[in-house]
């Protein structure tokens, strides 16, 4: 199944917290890269020690499970909360965040990646600005015991459930935080999903926010609280997703550029480079000497 890979740099947040990037990675077998959806890697630890004193940017999705114990999650967009026992901390590539056991707790994970991540979990309705699912840990437990034992496998029949099973694990923490929703979230809810598809670099706010029935501030303002993002960081981040998987996959950077909305490839490569703390050639290169 490949290597885990590992690149790391450091960057200073607007707070002066500083910032290390992993994006620590199983590569995908062919089959996954074609899925469009894979696990990268499932795990559990006991974990203490006090606050690091850094944040991270995963670079992937990730459910988190507090088995035991209780402690402390943050990130710009969800602010400081507290976390318990049974409770999942949903993580995302480029949030920047930090969560640590007070003093001690058990944890367990599964962590996704793929060019569909970005569009599933949208469509899922979650954000980085309410990450903390509360007593929702016996679903991400389900989903580690069915896709531990598959993990080692390279078949076709093994990746295929794989996949199942993280679609499974959405579809189950979609159920556990349903609640009652007004009609303008539902109607903003169908925009972000519709987002996701997007590949035209306009943004038209007013025109987005009048098919929601809300006012330009109230769209802002909602948006933000269902994505943790303004409206172009969001449909940034889902583009620099589907760049970084193409750049992978080889594709030339004029081809990356017109497939993720940007008419102009050096426009491109500036945003990638802010986005990502890394030039577009750069990743490519690394991640093709790397397959």
């Amino acid at each position: 199944m490949g290597n885990l890979r590992m690149i790391m740099y450091l960057s200073l947040m607007p707070d002066a917290m500083q910032v290390y990037s992993e994006t620590r990675f199983r590569p995908p077998s062919a089959l996954e890269r074609a899925m469009g959806l894979w696990v990268d890697r499932v795990g559990a630890a006991a974990s203490g020690g006090g606050a690091p004193g850094v944040r991270r940017l995963l670079g992937q999705y990730a459910a988190v499970a507090v088995e035991e114990g209780h402690g402390i999650f943050e990130s710009p967009s969800a602010g400081r909360q507290r976390v318990t026992s049974q409770d999942v901390l949903l993580l995302f590539p480029d949030e920047p965040h930090r969560y640590y056991g007070t003093p001690t707790w058990m944890t367990r994970w599964v962590v996704w990646n793929g060019p569909e991540a970005a569009r599933v979990t949208s469509w899922a309705g979650f954000s980085p600005a309410a990450p903390v699912l509360r007593q929702a840990a016996p679903a991400v437990a389900r989903a580690f015991a069915s896709i531990h034992p598959l993990m080692a496998a390279a078949d076709v029949a093994s990746a295929l459930e794989r996949k199942q099973r993280v679609l499974g694990l959405l579809a189950a923490l979609v159920r556990h935080s349903t609640r009652s929703r007004h009609p303008r979230e539902d109607a903003l809810d169908a925009l972000i999903r519709d987002l996701t598809d997007a590949t035209d670099g306009r943004l038209p706010i007013p025109r987005l926010a009048a098919s929601c029935h809300l006012s330009v501030a109230q769209f802002r303002r909602l948006f933000h609280q269902r994505t943790g993002r303004s409206p172009l960081a969001f449909l940034t981040a889902l583009r620099m997703a589907r760049a970084r998987d193409l750049l992978a996959a080889g594709v030339p950077m004029k081809d990356v550029a017109a497939q993720t909305g940007y008419g102009d490839v050096f426009h491109f490569m500036r945003v990638f480079h802010q986005a990502t703390g890394q030039t577009a050639g750069r990743f490519a290169a690394a991640n093709r000497a790397r397959a």
